[in-house]
């Protein structure tokens, strides 16, 4: 009853259709297309014909199918995919003024190369068009029938243009070469694939099959990965000791800031240190500091990377505020990063043999080379009113002073560790190592820790295993999903018409 509502309602039609033949239809064999959609240039204003937009095209043609039906043979009836490339070549063909022309080409198009089509329906929307309001799309609808005054109309010159060039179902390389380059011609210089997101593109559909065993084979390979990253991180062997209140006397711990602001304090500390396991050299001795903020962008910014290379540049301090100047004089290196320099000093002893520590070479040789130059040299540091830390030597070049380079590259987190330098001997499990240290750099005041660290490097350097724990843990997560996608598969299978959803519409075409 609904389709015989819709009958004799206002459309779009061509002319020469008869009332009675739309009642025909109802109930008929047909062949469907929906949501056919192409990028075409069809349009009244400029910018449709230049720029192009989204087409919808919907197709109906009846025919009949019970011939089909009964020996399943391909030349009984039509192939959807025949029917989809006339429509394919009208929209992405010459440019039309309106989606008239348009439905006109297909239908004629189709009746044309078909003859067991009877009848076609064909409906063009515009899903983007400029009106203000809400609309899903704008379009016209056409029914053409198979009659006297459509085979007349065939015959025309303009309709025979029409259907030639939507005729792209043919065999023939000539024809769709022709077509090809007219299509080519009616298209903007500047038209590209890329810019009208016509490029081919891969859109796998992620399976069971598919899914599972990538996951399974990620969880074998991660999970063994990442232990073997905490077993490199557990044999190197570390020995910590924080000291920035064990370094305090008694009667100073609630005075911490007076403590380390008073000179005439002495600020030398000694430590003993039990190796807990055979230490191999090279030994690495580190500086920690927690609650450090080297990444503050003002504290970052203070530096003058043109000071610090070139020796004709040592007036350049305009970034270096409020560290500057000292009574009208350049410092150098000027800046917030080299003021504080970190200055606690270590020296260490094996019962009464004294330990060297080897300072050179714990900078990088890209840094010594190119960023702090080899005829720099300190000049004003540490001159001013307020002392910040460490102290340079004024007769060696910058390129050499290389705690002061260690300590200007600057740390993205709070909590950092420092190269101090390296002892070149190896130390025995339960061996004492005395430490007398010089407890001079000040973290009191903002609640810092200070803490030094002997290490040993391994294949992946030194003692840290969250990226071995970070292995481990996607690789069971993987594990874990896949052996949950097993049994959602197993207990929920795919059903007939989900796994078709594999293949391409161009293979599921008739």
């Amino acid at each position: 009853m609904g389709e015989m509502e819709l009958i004799g309602k206002d459309k779009l039609v061509l002319r020469g259709l008869q009332f009675h033949g739309e009642m025909e239809l109802i109930g008929k064999d047909k062949l469907v297309l929906r949501g056919l959609q192409f990028h075409g240039f069809h349009g009244v204003k400029q910018e449709e014909k230049t720029l192009g937009q989204k087409f919808v095209v919907d197709v109906d043609a009846w025919m009949d199918l019970s011939t089909a039906g009964e020996t399943d043979c391909m030349s009984d009836t039509v192939s959807y995919t025949d029917i989809y490339r006339i429509v394919k070549d009208v929209v992405e063909g010459p440019s039309q003024n309106l989606l008239e022309s348009v439905a006109h080409r297909i239908a004629c198009a189709t009746l044309l190369k078909f003859p067991q089509i009877s009848a076609v329906r064909v409906e063009v929307g515009k899903p983007h068009v400029a009106v203000q309001g809400i609309v899903d799309y704008l379009g016209v609808e056409i029914l053409s029938f198979r009659t006297g005054a459509f085979i007349k109309a065939l015959s025309s010159p303009e309709t025979a243009m029409s259907t030639a060039n939507g005729d792209a179902a043919r065999p023939s390389s000539s024809q769709d070469g022709s077509t090809a380059t007219m299509k080519k011609r009616n298209r903007p210089q500047y038209y590209h694939p890329f810019t009208q997101q016509q490029l081919p593109a891969c859109k796998p559909i992620l399976t069971p099959q598919m899914v599972i065993p990538v996951l399974v084979f990620v969880g074998i390979i991660f999970i063994p990965i990442g232990l073997a990253c905490i077993a490199a991180s557990n044999k190197v062997v570390e020995v910590v000791d924080q000291y920035e209140t064990k370094c305090v006397p008694q009667y100073l711990l609630r005075d911490k800031v007076a403590y380390i602001q008073d000179p005439s304090i002495d600020k030398t500390c000694t430590r003993i240190l039990k190796i807990p396991k055979d230490m191999k050299k090279p030994i690495y001795v580190y500086y920690q500091l927690d609650k450090f903020y080297q990444n503050h962008r003002r504290y970052m910014k203070s530096r003058s990377d043109m000071q610090l290379r070139n020796p004709k540049k040592v007036d350049d301090t305009r970034l270096c505020k409020p560290e500057a100047t000292v009574h009208g004089n350049p410092i150098v290196p000027c800046g917030l990063i080299a003021w504080s320099l970190f200055n606690d000093t270590y020296s260490f002893a094996r019962g009464d043999k004294m330990l060297m520590v080897n300072k050179q070479g714990i900078s990088w040789r890209s840094e010594r080379e190119h960023i702090f130059g080899k005829h720099v040299y300190p000049r004003n540091f540490q001159n001013g009113s307020l002392i910040g830390g460490g102290s340079l030597d004024p007769t060696k070049p910058l390129s050499k002073q290389e705690d002061l380079i260690v300590w200007m590259r600057t740390a993205a987190l709070p909590t950092f560790r420092k190269l101090y330098g390296k002892i070149e001997v190896d130390l025995q499990a339960n061996e004492l190592i005395t430490v007398t240290m010089q407890n001079n750099y000040n973290t009191y005041s903002f609640g810092g820790k200070k803490t030094l660290v002997l290490s040993t490097a391994g294949v992946l350097g030194g003692k840290n295993s969250f990226l071995g724990r970070a292995y481990v843990i996607v690789g069971m997560a993987c594990l874990l999903l896949a052996l949950l996608l097993t049994l959602l598969y197993l207990v929920f299978p795919l059903r007939e018409q989900d796994i078709s959803l594999r293949t391409p519409p161009s293979r599921l075409a008739r």
